[in-house]
């Protein structure tokens, strides 16, 4: 055999590999992609001993000529007692499949396909449309590209969706937050992305100003994280600002608010045509904190309402940090 005679160049042929490769990972139970008529009513198969016998995924069937192969079930089938009916009814349901495979030879040595933890007998075929629909939720990109920011590997992005979004009551401060974690906030970078600015450079410090540097990185963003590590006694890192890493719930939403404040500042000097510095930066900052904390003590929201007043009377610190 030559080199690369089997690889194909033929961009028609290599769609028609990849569509080949994908209907051999579907799961063939509870999948409404794969029925048979019952009724005049389209039905999911659902054949619980062919599951036990580790007939799961169409690749795990045998294939020639664009047939499903019938003597090779026969010989992996732990009950046969209802065989004709059954592998006519897998037949019916792979109609439009088979031409798509031709010719196919399960991997005997290949893991066992990974199904939702309960016994298939007791359950019925919801639970595997389920797990289908499970399997085809692709991840957000904006959850990688966090890991490789921030270098951290280990990120539950469904305990931070909760904790950045689910618990935050406010919903301007939720949605604040989901837009972070998404990568869809305005900065610079993404208004010159989205071909609404004509540079990504923050007002600042002159860097490319990405949500990251916005919110933690930028000189000004520095000075404010600095100010509230001393006053919180914290050692606040992109991750806890982004993701709330180790952070408790009342940490959380004060260095959300703070976070909001900054994006603030830039989004109204941004629209006003005024550049951000430390006095101006200050001044903002504690016209904010002094709202927040009347706004909190208006409805007796003590557990907010004491860290703010205690930044708040200490704001004259960030002068001199």
């Amino acid at each position: 055999m030559q080199y690369n005679q089997c690889k194909p160049n033929n961009p028609q042929d290599i769609e028609d590999l990849n569509l080949r490769e994908s209907w051999l990972d579907q799961i063939i139970w509870g999948n409404p992609a794969l029925t048979t008529t019952k009724a005049n009513k389209p039905v999911s198969l659902f054949f619980p001993h062919w599951i036990d016998s580790n007939l799961i995924q169409i690749r795990d069937l045998r294939f020639s000529g664009g047939r499903l192969d019938v003597r090779f079930l026969l010989t992996k089938l732990s009950n046969t007692s209802d065989f004709i009916r059954e592998a006519y009814a897998v037949n019916l349901a792979l109609k439009n499949v088979k031409p798509i495979i031709k010719d196919h030879e399960p991997d005997a040595n290949r893991a066992t396909t990974t199904l939702p933890n309960c016994n298939p007998c007791i359950i019925g075929s919801k639970k595997f449309y389920e797990h289908i629909v499970k399997k085809k939720i692709e991840r957000p990109i904006s959850e990688r590209k966090w890991r490789e920011i921030m270098q951290h590997d280990v990120l539950d992005f469904k305990e931070i969706y909760n904790k950045k979004v689910g618990t935050i009551k406010e919903k301007k401060l939720a949605e604040f937050n989901f837009k972070v974690l998404h990568m869809i906030l305005s900065c610079n970078y993404n208004l010159t992305k989205w071909g609404l600015a004509n540079n990504d450079q923050c007002d600042a410090c002159d860097q490319k100003q990405d949500i990251a540097h916005l919110l933690y990185s930028c000189t000004l963003s520095r000075t404010v994280w600095n100010f509230v590590d001393q006053i919180m006694d914290t050692n606040l890192l992109l991750s806890d600002i982004i993701c709330a890493v180790n952070l408790n719930p009342v940490q959380t939403e004060i260095i959300t608010i703070i976070s909001f404040m900054l994006y603030k500042q830039w989004l109204i000097f941004r629209a006003a045509g005024i550049s951000r510095n430390i006095n101006n930066c200050i001044r903002f900052l504690t016209a904010e904190l002094y709202t927040r904390v009347k706004l909190y003590e208006h409805t007796n929201n003590i557990t907010l309402q004491e860290p703010l007043k205690n930044l708040l009377n200490n704001t004259h610190i960030m002068y001199a940090v």
